[in-house]
């Protein structure tokens, strides 16, 4: 059997302090919202966020709105999506 790659990563260990941010950025994400809490257990909720961390590692930090897409670009291309899978 294959191992998958997240197996070659290596572990990083991340501060209390930073968890609890995160945590706290995600309970307001979440509670605002009203998102379902199992949100973070979602597959593409965590593959968009890895994506979004190997941004960060790989260009340092960016400001989100210089990355982040206007709401009709998304719009356009979930229409294009949507029209693939027919």
């Amino acid at each position: 059997s294959q191992s998958k790659i997240t197996a070659f990563l290596s572990k990083v260990s991340i501060p209390t302090t930073i968890k609890k941010l995160t945590t706290n950025k995600l309970v307001n994400f979440v509670y605002k919202d009203l998102h379902s809490f199992e949100i973070i257990e979602d597959e593409r909720f965590r593959d968009f966020f890895q994506k979004m961390i190997n941004i960060g590692t790989k260009f340092g930090q960016i400001q989100i709105d210089n990355l982040f897409l206007y709401p009709t670009t998304i719009s356009r291309n979930i229409i294009k999506s949507a029209k693939k899978t027919k």
